[in-house]
């Protein structure tokens, strides 16, 4: 039996998946609708096994995962399944270079997660197939690939509309600092405005 710790804003999602992991004998009771919630309270020997989906409402997920690794919130061989909307190869490659162990499409979750959870407790890898990125055709996919994960969940807030102001309280970091690394995201992806910033972002597979 393993401990298994969700990260997952819907509470429907949680409990559905929480019912097939009892099922398959697995403990399944601590359950985070926020990354900072996760942050404040998650403990090292809390878990086997972290399942983090990466469109959170306050932090991005992959920023979480490297904010828990950094905090001791997790141990470095806990193994992390991540699971997205965003299928494309960028974000599917990002997430092999953060080091997770498998990566789920949210419309495949309810049908893989069990493989996917015994691959990984197991010391497997699961990802989705995909198509190499052409980093030497396109030098924006090459930067967007070596982005930091806060730059990542600067952008992710900025695409949702959060202020300067909410993103700094969410990420810890100062108002300057946020506007910073807005200057960074916007100087790494040829970007001359924030709408161009999006556009790039969409068109490259980052959003």
């Amino acid at each position: 039996m393993a401990r298994i710790v969700l990260i997952e804003p819907s509470r429907r999602e949680f409990l559905t998946i929480r019912r097939f992991l009892r099922e398959q004998g697995h403990q399944c009771d601590l359950h985070f609708k926020f990354a900072r919630h996760a942050l404040d309270h998650l403990d090292a020997g809390d878990c086997d096994l972290l399942v983090v989906t990466l469109e959170l409402p306050d932090i991005h997920g992959m920023e979480l995962v490297s904010l828990l690794r950094r905090d001791g919130r997790i141990k470095p061989s806990t193994p992390v399944l991540v699971c997205s909307s965003l299928g494309t190869p960028l974000n599917i490659q990002r997430a092999i270079r953060t080091g997770v162990s498998g990566f789920l499409l949210m419309d495949d979750r309810s049908n893989l997660i069990g493989r996917a959870v015994d691959a990984v407790l197991a010391g497997g890898n699961i990802f989705p197939e995909h198509v190499p990125l052409p980093v030497d055709e396109d030098p924006r996919l090459g930067s967007a690939l070596g982005l930091p994960t806060h730059l990542i969940a600067v952008l992710h807030g900025l695409r949702h509309g959060r202020s300067v102001t909410s993103l700094a309280e969410a990420l810890a970091l100062s108002g300057a600092s946020v506007r910073q690394h807005k200057r960074q995201l916007m100087r790494r992806l040829s970007a001359s405005s924030l709408d161009e910033l999006f556009s790039i972002s969409e068109e490259i597979g980052l959003l």
